[in-house]
């Protein structure tokens, strides 16, 4: 389904900026925005903020700002390195000529939000968890032709395929599509239970940013990650606020109680457009709302109990 989507983002709030409100709709007061500070909102809630458990978007954005992966993508939707230094390919022999085997370098002098080095241990726990079958990930495509991992010295893992596997950009450890992030072994790997460690409240990361608190049902706030191996970002926090009201988070932008709304029904594009002070960005896109059905689960295993659903 196509649909048109409206992005509002207040352009002085990532300068940091205060700004005098105006008349009329959409008047805003020396609060307009707090220096070095993003407040940004949206309807949706989340039921962890660790992405291996949950692909919402709303998660995937925070996880973009406080978790790190093998590979992001580009404006263009062409593949960066990030965690591992290059892409893998049969030219730098990072792929094998059968392609079975899939060899990745990794960065040095990376290190965890709590200061602690990241290296390829982690990387091998993490893929262990998630082939683990009492790990409830929502699925293991393409982690299931893993048959071995080898980790010949701390910056190298070697994974070892049934079969060759062309998307293995975006699904090992990518944010192409809402993948898990790498998992830091020094906290989890005493776990009698990931599914339901406290970790998956207030996890720990590599991104520019590190999770301060998560008020259920109301904010999640993060601060500057100061181990960020990329450098000091140029904001000092972000709020995450759960608004479950659209016409409360359109109150919230005129009055400035936020700074940004990441995405907005296209029915409210034209109320947007006369907010004061707010840049709107209207583009196309594909999505679909979806429900899926655990099919292990008896009573859903009946296509007639589906069916009524």
């Amino acid at each position: 389904m196509k649909r048109a989507i409206a992005m509002v983002a207040v352009a002085i709030a990532l300068a940091g900026c205060t700004r005098v409100g105006s008349t009329g709709e959409g008047t805003r007061h020396n609060r307009w925005t707090q220096p070095h500070v993003l407040r940004y909102a949206d309807i949706a809630d989340v039921s962890t903020l660790n992405p291996m458990f949950n692909t919402d978007l709303v998660l995937a954005w925070m996880s973009e700002m406080t978790m790190a992966w093998f590979f992001r993508f580009d404006h263009n939707n062409k593949p960066i390195p990030e965690l591992v230094t290059e892409i893998p390919t049969l030219q730098n022999h990072g792929i094998s000529a059968d392609g079975r085997m899939l060899t990745f370098h990794l960065r040095r002098g990376v290190r965890w939000s709590d200061g602690q080095p990241f290296n390829a241990d982690d990387v091998v726990f993490t893929t262990r968890v998630i082939l683990d079958p009492h790990t409830n990930v929502p699925g293991r495509d393409g982690w299931d032709r893993i048959v071995r991992i080898d980790e010949p010295d701390k910056y190298t893992v070697i994974y070892h395929l049934k079969q060759p596997y062309s998307p293995f950009l975006v699904t090992f450890f990518s944010t192409g599509g809402s993948n898990p992030a790498v998992l830091p072994k020094h906290i989890l790997a005493h776990t009698r239970d990931i599914n339901k460690d406290p970790y998956n409240s207030l996890p720990v990361g590599i991104g520019p940013f590190r999770y301060v608190s998560w008020q259920r049902s109301d904010r999640v706030l993060m601060e500057r990650n100061p181990y960020y191996w990329r450098g000091r970002a140029k904001l000092d926090r972000v709020e995450y606020r759960i608004v479950p009201n659209r016409d409360t988070l359109l109150s919230a932008l005129q009055t400035g109680d936020v700074d940004m709304l990441p995405i907005a029904a296209p029915a409210y594009y034209h109320r947007l457009q006369r907010v004061s002070g707010a840049t709107v960005f209207k583009q196309p896109s594909f999505s679909f709302g979806h429900i899926d059905l655990n099919l292990t689960n008896p009573a859903l295993k009946d296509p007639v109990v589906r069916t009524a659903l």
